[in-house]
C-alpha cells in the first residue's frame, strides 16, 4: 500500500516543485500567464494537502498494527484510493480543459495593434531616430495577412494584470523600396513594463533580456554586458550580439526597458534617448 502510494505521491511533489521553480526559471511566464498560474498553483498545492493528509492517514494505520489492532477494510486504505481515484478523473474530466479555458483568458488580455493607430504616447524610440536610410520603409501592421512578412512587424501590444500593471511589446521592420534587394534592413524589438515591486521587475528583465540574447542554432553562447552609468538607474548595461544585433537593458526601480536591435546603428549613441522614455507614464492600450 505505501509502495503504490508513494508512486502517486512522489509525482505530485515533483509538478509541485517545478512549478514553483518557474518563476526563478521564466518569471515572465506568470506574467503572461498570470490565471493559469495561480489556477496550476492551487491545484499542485491541494495535491500536496492530499499528499499530507494520506501521508497521516497511512502513519495512524501503521502505528495500529504495530501496536497490535486489526485493519479496518472500511475506513482505512480504501478510503485513501478512493479520493485518489476521485482526484484523478475530475483532473482529467475537468482541470485539464478549464486549464485551456484559461490560457485563452490570459491570451484574450493581450490587445495588438498597429504602431500608426495609436495615438498615445508609447515607450518606444522609432528607427527613424535611429537613423535609418530614407531607401528603407516601414510598412503598416496587417493582422490579416498571415504568413506574410509585414505580419509580425510594426505593431504594438499591451497587457495589464495585478503583477504588471503596464506592459509594451513593440515591434519595428524596415523593409528597402527595392524588391531585388534584402528584406529586412533593421529591426527593433522592445519591451517595457511597469511591475508591482521592483524585485520582479530585476528578475523579468533578466530573464527577457536571456532570452532576446539567445541566437538560434548557436548554444552555450553568453552575451558580454557592458555595464553603464546611468543617474537614477538601478541597472543599465549593452550587450553586443553575433552578427549586428545588440542589446540594451535599463531599469529605474520597478519600470524596466529591453531592447532588441539589428542595424547599422548603435544602442549606445541612443541610449539617452531610450532614458527619456522612463520620464513620463504609459497607459495601456
Amino acid at each position: 500500500m505505501c509502495r503504490n502510494f508513494s508512486v502517486f505521491g512522489l509525482a505530485a511533489l515533483v509538478l509541485l516543485t517545478i512549478f514553483l521553480g518557474i518563476p526563478l526559471y521564466h518569471p515572465s511566464f506568470l506574467l503572461e500567464r498570470p490565471r493559469f498560474s495561480a489556477f496550476a498553483l492551487v491545484t499542485l498545492l491541494a495535491f500536496a494537502v492530499l499528499i499530507l493528509w494520506s501521508v497521516l492517514r497511512l502513519w495512524k494505520i501503521y502505528r495500529n498494527l504495530s501496536q497490535g489492532n486489526p485493519l479496518s477494510h472500511h475506513k482505512g486504505y480504501l478510503n485513501i484510493l478512493s479520493l485518489q481515484t476521485i482526484v484523478l478523473a475530475l483532473f482529467v474530466l475537468f482541470l485539464l480543459p478549464f486549464s485551456d479555458k484559461l490560457m485563452e483568458w490570459d491570451e484574450n488580455d493581450q490587445i495588438t495593434q498597429s504602431l500608426t493607430t495609436v495615438e498615445e504616447p508609447l515607450p518606444y524610440v522609432p528607427l527613424a531616430e535611429m537613423g535609418i536610410s530614407p531607401d528603407w520603409v516601414q510598412t503598416p501592421y496587417d493582422p490579416i495577412t498571415m504568413g506574410n512578412e509585414n505580419s509580425d512587424s510594426n505593431y504594438v501590444r499591451s497587457r495589464t494584470n495585478f503583477l504588471a500593471p503596464t506592459t509594451f511589446h513593440i515591434s519595428q521592420t524596415a523593409y528597402h523600396t527595392d524588391p531585388n534587394l534584402p528584406a529586412v534592413a533593421t529591426s527593433m524589438t522592445s519591451y517595457y513594463g511597469e511591475m508591482s515591486n521592483p524585485f520582479l521587475a530585476k528578475i523579468v528583465g533578466m530573464d527577457l533580456a536571456n532570452l532576446y540574447a539567445s541566437t538560434p542554432g548557436i548554444s552555450g553562447y553568453k552575451m558580454e554586458k557592458e555595464p553603464l552609468s546611468l543617474s537614477g538607474f538601478s541597472q543599465a548595461y549593452y550587450g553586443d550580439l553575433l552578427g549586428n544585433a545588440q542589446l540594451l537593458l535599463l531599469r529605474q526601480e520597478n519600470r524596466v526597458l529591453i531592447v532588441h536591435y539589428a542595424g547599422d546603428a548603435s544602442l549606445k549613441d541612443h541610449v539617452e534617448d531610450f532614458a527619456k522614455l522612463f520620464t513620463q507614464s504609459y497607459t495601456p492600450l
